[in-house]
């Protein structure tokens, strides 16, 4: 009974699969959507710690900054994640203490060059190209900006202090690791893009390694005809892929197991044709050919998006497999014996 419910519920954890069970059969008001679940309730303190952030209620007379700190740093001490979530405010306080985020070259570009810049790109039937471009610019901005920051909880004396001679960890918290290291769960997302992995109706995994810009439709007109490349996988058993490390080719999305993309030796690529990149309920429609030429229609669900070096290095692996070249040469049987 306990695995059941933790296979219905979708949680590792049998004490919270039975709060959503709980939940479920209760007569409150439930949401369509999935709901992130508070962490660290502290009813005392009327502070909780929803996806890594804190939220506290303060009464007018206890309004003062030192009040505030206190109750934050009670709730970050008994936090299990307290070195992650002291990590990312050190990261923001890094960008805040940069005055100016934006390149002082482009401060020193004028509206007009950059409206110039935008109508030549809708000139050529490129009318989200813009947009996507400054936000690359952005992206790269923030990366420079982190890269060059010192970031206090990443002393290598405080990182001595507070590491233990020995470790005991589970599988499961390595690929709680490797998963923040290779991708996440994008909700906001809506289309194709490269880097993302689907799961189909027969349990088979498949990876967009279709460049980011073949998957952008101008106009509702597709650059590759709407034949997008992707590779399979399967799940393979979590010890299995973490004896690999980063030696194979395998994806990880969640703490029970993870996707092997490899086919034998190598990574295949595959062509589906999908006439709409929109998601509809987080799914995809594409067509497929068997054998015989016949097309079958399949719908795919989205699962997770890798980070771009991750997933260019599996796309890289799999065009290289069209190009390989084969030789034959003698082999010498050995007969034992003689």
């Amino acid at each position: 009974m306990p695995n059941i419910i933790k296979n219905i519920t979708d949680e590792t954890d049998f004490g919270i699969a039975l709060i959503k069970v709980k939940y479920a059969f209760s007569s409150y008001h439930k949401s369509k959507e999935i709901n992130p679940i508070p962490t660290h309730i502290n009813r005392e303190n009327f502070t909780l710690n929803i996806n890594n952030t804190i939220i506290t209620i303060i009464s007018k007379k206890e309004n003062s900054a030192k009040k505030i700190l206190k109750k934050l740093i009670s709730q970050i001490t008994k936090s299990e994640n307290n070195f992650t979530q002291l990590l990312g405010l050190d990261m923001q306080n890094n960008f805040t203490n940069y005055s100016s985020f934006i390149d002082e070259n482009l401060l020193d570009t004028n509206l007009n060059t950059l409206m110039y810049h935008r109508k030549q790109l809708i000139d050529h039937d490129l009318h989200q190209e813009f947009n996507s471009y400054m936000m690359s610019i952005l992206l790269e901005q923030a990366r420079i900006t982190l890269e060059d920051s010192k970031l206090k909880i990443l002393d290598y004396d405080f990182l001595n202090k507070i590491s233990k001679k020995r470790f005991n960890i589970s599988n499961m918290e390595i690929a709680k690791l490797n998963i923040f290291y290779n991708g996440s769960y994008l909700n906001s997302k809506t289309k194709l893009g490269f880097g993302d992995i689907f799961v189909g109706s027969d349990d088979k995994y498949y990876l967009c390694i279709t460049a980011l810009c073949d998957c952008v439709l101008h106009n509702g007109k597709s650059s590759v005809d709407f034949r997008y490349f992707f590779v399979k996988g399967f799940k393979i058993n979590l010890e299995k892929g973490l004896q690999k490390g980063d030696g194979g080719f395998i994806s990880y999305i969640n703490a029970d197991s993870c996707i092997s993309w490899t086919n034998g030796e190598y990574v295949k690529p595959i062509q589906l044709y999908i006439p709409c990149t929109n998601f509809i309920d987080k799914q995809i429609e594409f067509l497929d050919w068997d054998s015989d030429n016949n097309s079958n229609k399949n719908k795919i669900t989205y699962l997770f998006t890798l980070k771009q070096n991750y997933a260019q290095r599996i796309a890289n692996h799999s065009f290289a497999h069209p190009i390989r070249v084969g030789v034959d040469f003698v082999k010498k049987n050995i007969i034992k014996g003689s």
